[in-house]
């Protein structure tokens, strides 16, 4: 493999572990939301004119927010094994 082969590899690794550390911000914001929309909907049912259409929006939001959670985590999960095979292949040639 060529020297200018090998850095671009490389190159190609460092951007993806970038955009790996922007996922895992988007992840933990997603988490964040989604325990506010189970939070949000615990108290509009604990509250005492019952706010069900409340309650039922931050339980939509909030199973929105853990399915985004979910993808990041499986985008993370992915990246991280494909960031490791291209420096394997960067270092075996």
């Amino acid at each position: 493999m060529s020297k200018e082969k090998k850095e671009k590899l490389i190159q190609e690794a460092g951007m993806q572990s970038m955009a790996l550390k922007r996922i895992a911000l988007w992840r933990g914001a997603s988490v964040l939301f989604s325990a506010l929309g189970i939070l949000a909907s615990w108290f509009a049912f604990q509250s005492e004119p019952k706010r069900i259409i409340l309650g039922v929006i931050s339980i939509i939001l909030a199973l929105f927010f853990m399915f985004a959670s979910a993808v990041c985590h499986i985008g993370i999960r992915n990246g991280t094994a494909n960031v490791k095979k291209i420096l394997e292949a960067a270092e075996k040639e």
